[in-house]
C-alpha cells in the first residue's frame, strides 16, 4: 500500500460500486494463511451473476476508479474465473 487515506477513500468508493453492479465480497481481508508459496499481503474476490456483468463493471464504473486506486496500491493483479456451477 502507498497511501492509507488513499486506499480507505478508493476502497468505499469500490465496495458502493460493486455492491450497486450486482457484485458480491467472497473474501475480502489481510489474514493470509500460506500452506504453499508465498501469499499477497490482501486478498479480494468477487462474485458476479455473469462474466460479461463483471466485464461491464470493470469497463465502466470502475474504470474511472483505477487512477485512485494506482495511487493507493503498488501494484495490482485482477483476474476473472468462471466459477463452478452450483
Amino acid at each position: 500500500m502507498l497511501n492509507a487515506d488513499a486506499m480507505k477513500e478508493w476502497g468505499s468508493m469500490v465496495e458502493a460500486s460493486i455492491k450497486k453492479a450486482g457484485g458480491k465480497y467472497v473474501v475480502r481481508g489481510t489474514n493470509i494463511t500460506a500452506l504453499e508459496g508465498t501469499p499477497p499481503k490482501q486478498l479480494i474476490i468477487t462474485r458476479w451473476d455473469s462474466m460479461d456483468a463483471l466485464k461491464a463493471w470493470y469497463d465502466g464504473p470502475y474504470k474511472d476508479m483505477r487512477p485512485m486506486r494506482d495511487k493507493a496500491h503498488k501494484s495490482v493483479r485482477a483476474y476473472a474465473v468462471e466459477g463452478v456451477p452450483n
